[in-house]
């Protein structure tokens, strides 16, 4: 800031923080080429005849740097429905998914 005749200056900082995001949805889910069906916090997925459940590592997206637990990137068993959570990156919201896969027969 310069005062109104010119002869001084001062400098102020100013910071800004971007608010953290509040968020926990899951908006994509995908075995292999399987795409799931999300409604809610339900997810359904058929994967293909023969495709082994015990060993699928998930593709995913989430809200912007919200987290994942457990993380379905790793080998999970499908053998039964799986609960995932997903936690907004401010921490104060959780969404509780439920994902289910079908083999096609």
């Amino acid at each position: 800031m310069t005062s109104a005749d010119g002869s001084k200056t001062k400098t102020d900082k100013v910071t800004v923080q971007k608010a953290k995001n509040d968020k926990a949805e899951t908006t994509s889910w995908k075995l292999g080429t399987s795409v799931a069906t999300i409604s809610g916090t339900e997810l359904s997925i058929t994967v293909p005849f023969g495709t082994v459940i015990t060993k699928l590592s998930a593709h995913l997206t989430i809200s912007a740097a919200a987290t994942i637990s457990p993380d379905p990137t790793q080998s999970t068993a499908y053998t039964n429905p799986v609960t995932f959570t997903v936690t907004s990156e401010d921490a104060n919201t959780t969404e509780t998914y439920q994902v289910k896969v079908a083999k096609l027969t």
